[in-house]
């Protein structure tokens, strides 16, 4: 039997905010398994979004956050002054080679890692990794490093004052649908005359249409009002109740109905909410970034006959909610 290790290092690239929200829930399930292991957190090249935008979501999680470090991007830079005499395991989480055998350096009992196909891990899993999403790989990396299948539940909690100034603007009263025409490249992004179209359309059958905007996204509420004028903007209206901050997006989030996204960090803040959200890839892989907290729904151009993104019409997606969202048009 695997004893509970004592020290445990987990490496990524980076927390992009999606990358992190996918993974929040295996670590809370692998410090419920493990209370009394001192987890520290390394990022190469990034910044850690649990300093940041997420660092709500860190109290009694992660012991050490180290970010930006550099650490698994040459084999001949010398080992950072942080890292601990030893680990009891070391989790790498990228398939490249040279980044694995960086890491490999970092003095340890037990090395878990994908790169080579598990070919260097200690343990490796009894199933295929590479087809597997995100959240699915990362837990199973970390029921490797613990000895133990971690059984996440996904689920973040609101605060209470934030529950209720999302009551205050979302009042049961009404039914809403979010709408997130935000994403970080072009080619992410479904045509906002397309999001506006099918918000028109949602208010012909009394559901109210709530714009989410990131801190990215600003500039986007001109071209959305001047088009719309009767839109609401989801942190906006909380923002007249509560400081500003990610959590309200949530919180919004949790009273649509459904919610129609791209493929975007703020589409997974979304998510996190728990209710359906369907999401529009373009290149990206969908498999991959599934969400484990809410009914997920995934478009790609193909399922209507479409080359891209922006080929998918406001009707294509009409039809689809009709079909898929039973109860939302009252047929």
């Amino acid at each position: 039997m695997i004893t509970s290790p004592e020290r445990i290092l987990v490496h990524v690239s980076g927390d992009r905010l999606g990358d992190a929200l996918l993974k929040y829930p295996v670590i809370k399930a692998f410090r419920e398994a493990h209370p009394n292991t001192h987890i520290t957190w390394v990022t190469s090249r990034r910044p850690s979004i649990f300093q940041g935008p997420l660092s709500f979501l860190n109290e009694g999680l992660l012991d050490e956050i180290h970010a930006e470090s550099g650490l698994g991007r040459s084999l001949f830079t010398p080992l950072p002054t942080f890292l601990a005499a030893r680990y009891d395991v070391v989790v790498a989480t990228e398939t490249r080679v040279l980044q694995t055998l960086a890491l490999m350096r970092i003095p340890h009992d037990s090395f878990i890692g994908p790169g080579l196909r598990f070919a260097l891990s200690t343990r490796r899993p009894g199933w295929d990794y590479k087809g597997l999403s995100v959240y699915e790989q990362f837990r199973v990396l970390l029921s490797l490093a613990g000895g133990q299948d971690l059984e996440p539940r996904p689920y973040i909690e609101i605060p209470p004052a934030i529950e209720r100034a999302a009551k205050l603007c979302f009042p049961p009263s009404k039914r809403y649908v979010g709408l997130s025409p935000g994403a970080g490249g072009e080619r992410k992004r479904w045509p906002l005359a397309s999001y506006i179209e099918l918000a028109r359309w949602l208010e012909t059958i009394e559901v109210v249409p709530t714009f989410f905007l990131g801190p990215d996204d600003s500039h986007l509420i001109d071209g959305i009002t001047g088009q719309l004028p009767t839109a609401i903007f989801a942190e906006k209206a909380m923002e007249q109740h509560v400081r500003s901050g990610p959590i309200n997006t949530i919180a919004a989030a949790r009273h649509m109905l459904c919610s129609i996204t791209n493929d975007s960090g703020g589409g997974h803040l979304i998510a996190s909410a728990g209710q359906p959200v369907i999401t529009l890839y373009g290149h990206t892989d969908p498999r991959k970034f599934r969400s484990p907290y809410c009914r997920h729904v995934s478009i790609r151009p193909h399922d209507f006959r479409r080359e891209s993104l922006t080929d998918i019409t406001q009707q294509d997606l009409i039809g689809f909610l009709a079909k898929v969202e039973q109860g939302l048009s009252g047929s």
